[in-house]
């Protein structure tokens, strides 16, 4: 079995394998080196987990600022947190944890 790593030019990368014949190249793919493959994946990962962790932060400053809005509106820290959606221990924590 032949393994062959491409690059389209969108910039998705693919892995195809192929028996007892190698794969073709689609005419929008380059092939790559298995290191290149390895390379850009990681990268593309790097950037995707960076992406992520940028929304859950948005999303953890969000549900703390409700929480610090209904208790100043004074409603009751419990139901701040679950309207929030704010944890017991952030909301003791100031959203840190």
């Amino acid at each position: 079995m032949e393994t062959i790593y491409l690059r389209y030019e969108s910039g998705k990368l693919a892995v195809r394998s192929g028996s007892p014949e190698r794969p073709d190249v689609p005419a929008d793919a380059v092939e790559i080196t298995q290191a290149e493959y390895d390379t850009e994946l990681a990268a593309m990962q790097g950037r995707r987990d960076e992406r992520l962790a940028g929304i859950r932060a948005a999303e953890q400053q969000a549900a703390q600022d409700d929480y610090d809005a209904l208790v100043e509106a004074g409603v009751s820290e419990a139901t701040a947190r679950r309207v929030s959606g704010l944890g017991a221990a952030e909301a003791a924590a100031g959203g840190t944890v």
